[in-house]
């Protein structure tokens, strides 16, 4: 008798092993699970912040580029260039230069960012490279880096832009200063 309740006490531990053991496994099975959901969960919530912050810093850019501040830097810096004066307002080259810094570290919705602000820097990049470049000779620094940086990595997402030529920046030059009252005379 001994010998029976010796051999039921184990099978009932080997029972108890087993089930401890299947449990064992389903809570490992179900952990994974969680973690993957989590991690899942994470990216989605990763993409959906950068997402909004790309929107919303492209919202704020358009704001500030539709702003009476920015038509009167953009009239300024017209004036400047058909003036060919020595140096030219700074004002509209560092909102493009900041422009750039978000579009090189992915901070503005660059689809978003290229739809509204592309043509508009193309041109004027056209207009200011000369000084950019004087700037670059006597100074020895980079300047309006992360501006021409933008335009690069523009140019490779979107081949498809027409390359801006220097007579394609002229007429934009023309449009910017507004129709003048030699323009009627025709």
């Amino acid at each position: 008798m001994d010998d029976c309740l010796k051999f039921l006490l184990e099978a009932a531990h080997l029972g108890l092993d087993c089930i401890l053991a299947i449990a064992t496994v389903c809570l490992a099975i179900y952990t994974y699970k969680l973690v993957t959901a989590t991690q899942a969960l994470f990216k989605e919530t990763k993409a959906a912040a950068e997402k909004q912050l790309g929107v919303t810093t492209w919202l704020d850019f358009v704001k500030r580029f539709d702003s009476p501040q920015m038509d009167k830097a953009r009239s300024k810096l017209a004036t400047d260039i058909s003036q060919k004066l020595p140096t030219i307002d700074e004002e509209l080259p560092e909102f493009y230069e900041e422009l750039g810094i978000c579009y090189t570290q992915h901070c503005i919705d660059r689809k978003l960012a290229h739809s509204a602000f592309s043509y508009d820097a193309q041109h004027w990049w056209e207009l200011v490279k000369p000084y950019v470049e004087t700037m670059r000779k006597e100074k020895g620094e980079e300047f309006y880096c992360e501006w021409e940086a933008m335009l690069i990595a523009m140019r490779k997402q979107f081949p498809n832009d027409p390359v801006v030529t220097p007579e394609m920046a002229v007429k934009y030059l023309k449009a910017e200063l507004g129709p003048s009252i030699l323009d009627t005379l025709h």
